[in-house]
């Protein structure tokens, strides 16, 4: 759908109250519309999603503390990581991750993961990172996915190398 303000130029819109649809509206400087049956936490955590992110993908990331273990996250392949951070929740401090292909290569499953992350600060970048700057980090590091996060470390969100070529494929 496009919509025409006063000064005639056609602008991306949206009705669809979904985080996922706001932030592409955003990234692509359109307008998205939050329905007035949402809760106002709920437009509060939306906007919150939307303001804090500068690329139209929005992922969602498996968090877990260091002191866990993993049950089933890697029994779908739809995961292809966790993040531990210090609480294993999205608020707290990035300390490290386990991928995938490294679980299933484990001998020990029962492991807690403070034991078996990898800790690597390069995996983030700073939350105002547009795509053409992630994509640039994947490249150049050949990595297979960057944490995006906030000043202080707070995980905004994580975003695979698959994720960005497609974006880029249709912008």
């Amino acid at each position: 759908m496009f919509l025409s303000l006063s000064h005639g130029s056609p602008l991306p819109w949206t009705l669809l109250p979904s985080p996922t649809w706001l932030s592409a509206m955003a990234a692509l400087g359109g307008i998205g519309i939050i329905h007035s049956n949402v809760t106002p936490s709920e437009q509060a955590d939306m906007i919150r999603s939307v303001k804090s992110r500068r690329v139209p993908i929005l992922s969602s990331p498996v968090f877990k503390a260091p002191d866990s273990r993993i049950v089933d996250e890697f029994d779908s392949n739809d995961v292809p990581f966790v993040l531990v951070t210090q609480s294993g929740t999205q608020e707290t401090k990035l300390l490290g991750y386990i991928a995938r292909s490294d679980w299933l290569g484990l001998k020990d499953k029962e492991a807690k993961l403070g034991e078996i992350m990898r800790t690597d600060a390069n995996v983030c970048v700073p939350w105002d990172y547009d795509l053409g700057q992630i994509d640039e980090k994947l490249k150049k590091e050949g990595r297979d996915f960057v944490v995006v996060e906030k000043e202080g470390g707070e995980v905004v969100d994580a975003l695979t190398k698959e994720e960005v070529d497609r974006v880029n494929g249709i912008s």
